[in-house]
């Protein structure tokens, strides 16, 4: 694939050895090379100001690169076959990909799409509504602010001054929120009005981390005092406590909501019955290289229940939940910060201490991709389903980044009901592809509203 930068001064190419060159038209010498990819790159673009590269590979990956730069700013991961056309838009805003798969997917251009500026120090937390609407955020500032998914504009604060919030969760519903503070205290808050209706003070250390039960009804809390507890919601009443060895960094509900897991930084995840707190199964990460003896910091459990999967110092772990065997195992330098998996039990989410993305399959654990997010990172989730991945960090900043792992047809769609003439600034191929796509797809149909 070749393609002439807009001032005709620059001749970009791209390999089958995994590599994209830039070579000077007038002298015909390399002056940049684009490598770290991890297929044949199969279609290169520059964008109509000349100042960022498109590559496409055939593994499915989109990169975008700004030039001079040796690393790309972002990637797209989505397409589910080789990308074999990749395109800008003319005002260089979207950028179009089609692919083996017949899919066409649409993107937006932007470096850090969906940035959400307004936390002072850290950004300890950030979930996504249920309905996936709204997001919200914590911070080291005292502040849960709530955030409109698609424009990024804050909508509300929940404030407690001087108390840094350390975990987040919403209810199942949406209506409710669940906070972890440094003063030792959990409290609720109502969405609509904004206003605490509980305040749980059995903590005697930082409750770093809070989790909701799949019906609502409970609460789960972990803090530095090395216990977990469960709580009604409803009233505040505390129903059961259980303890570890050191900080429980990490609580989750199953997904049947019968037993809750928590992780802690004495190298042990614990599975534990919901009704009366009895220990049913221990996962000892410090018998892995995983850990190498050291901290589990974060822990989730699969969509389906089966599986576990606990992040910390030295790497990731999967388990089968039921027997309690490791299934992989990732070795990795920089410490798990948090990790979690998209609701179609495809992937794993992983934030590092370092700020890096780290995007990989739950079945092996095989990495798909990575990419720097923040400064340093302390959290991330997924949204819609896995079309979206949010993360937080250490430099101030929440941010939204599209990955298309689902959902991403029907976004194009939606694009191409709202904006039809963008079939027009593409090339024939992918022309071609996006006819059947409209005519057959239930939001691209005739029948859309």
């Amino acid at each position: 694939s070749v393609a002439v930068s807009p001032d005709g001064s620059q001749i970009l190419t791209g390999s089958a050895d995994q590599t994209a060159k830039i070579w000077d038209a007038a002298s015909g010498q390399v002056v940049q090379t684009l490598s770290g990819l991890t297929d044949s790159v199969a279609s290169v673009a520059f964008s109509p100001d000349g100042t960022t590269i498109l590559t496409g590979d055939l593994d499915g990956t989109a990169s975008l690169w700004d030039l001079h730069k040796t690393s790309p700013r972002r990637v797209l991961i989505g397409q589910r076959g080789a990308i074999n056309s990749a395109v800008f838009a003319p005002d260089g805003q979207t950028i179009l990909t089609g692919g083996s798969d017949g899919e066409v997917r649409i993107w937006e251009a932007r470096g850090i799409p969906g940035e959400l500026l307004g936390h002072v120090g850290n950004v300890n937390a950030v979930v996504v509504a249920p309905d996936g609407k709204t997001l919200f955020t914590a911070g080291s500032d005292g502040t849960i602010r709530q955030w409109d998914a698609i424009t990024d504009q804050e909508l509300k604060q929940f404030v407690v001054k001087s108390q840094a919030v350390e975990a987040l969760t919403v209810s199942p519903d949406g209506k409710t929120l669940v906070a972890g503070y440094i003063d030792n205290s959990v409290r609720l808050w109502d969405v609509a009005t904004g206003t605490v209706t509980h305040t749980l003070s059995a903590h005697s250390g930082a409750v770093r981390a809070v989790a909701f039960s799949p019906d609502g009804r409970l609460v789960l809390t972990g803090s530095d005092d090395h216990s977990a507890k469960v709580w009604d919601a409803a009233s505040g009443t505390l129903l059961n406590t259980v303890t570890h060895n050191d900080w429980v960094t990490s609580a989750a509900f199953a997904p049947n909501g019968r037993t809750f897991l928590t992780g802690s930084y004495d190298g042990t995840a614990k599975v534990w019955d919901t009704a009366n707190g009895a220990l049913q199964g221990t996962f000892d990460t410090r018998t892995l290289a995983a850990h190498q003896a050291r901290k589990v910091i974060t822990a989730a459990f699969s969509p389906d229940g089966h599986l576990i999967v606990t992040g910390g110092e030295g790497g990731l772990q999967a388990w089968d939940a039921a027997s309690g065997q490791p299934k992989w195992t990732v070795n990795q330098a920089a410490s798990v910060q948090a990790l979690a998996l998209s609701s179609d039990g495809q992937w794993v989410g992983v934030m590092d201490e370092v700020g890096t993305v780290h995007l990989l399959t739950l079945e092996t654990g095989i990495e798909r991709r990575q990419w720097a997010a923040h400064d340093g990172g302390l959290s991330i989730g997924f949204a819609l389903g896995g079309a979206w991945l949010v993360t937080s960090g250490v430099d101030g900043k929440a941010r939204r980044w599209q990955t298309n792992l689902k959902g991403a047809l029907d976004e194009a769609c939606r694009r191409l009901v709202r904006e039809p003439a963008v079939t027009e600034v593409i090339d024939s191929q992918i022309a071609q592809l996006l006819t059947p796509i409209r005519d057959t797809h239930p939001i691209c149909g005739s029948d859309a509203p």
